[in-house]
């Protein structure tokens, strides 16, 4: 899919901004650098304990912010 298809050799220069426990998972709320330019928040989920379990990773979508989809539980 050419939509998805970025440049590979470019940084991902993530910046984490906070890091939290909440329940049995660990949050942490960082931003990457779009190859458009600028920077993309995402929000990612991991289980405290050792796995295997999924994690998760929330980006946005479109105009908006994907922490608003984040329910503590």
């Amino acid at each position: 899919m050419p939509l998805f298809d970025y440049e590979r050799s470019l940084p991902l220069d993530s910046n984490e901004q906070n890091r939290w426990a909440e329940g049995r998972s660990i949050w942490s709320d960082f931003t990457y650098a779009s190859p458009l330019g600028g920077r993309v928040p995402a929000l990612l989920g991991m289980p405290k304990e050792k796995g295997p379990f999924p994690a998760i990773l929330m980006l946005h979508g479109s105009e908006g912010d994907c922490r608003l989809f984040h329910h503590p539980g």
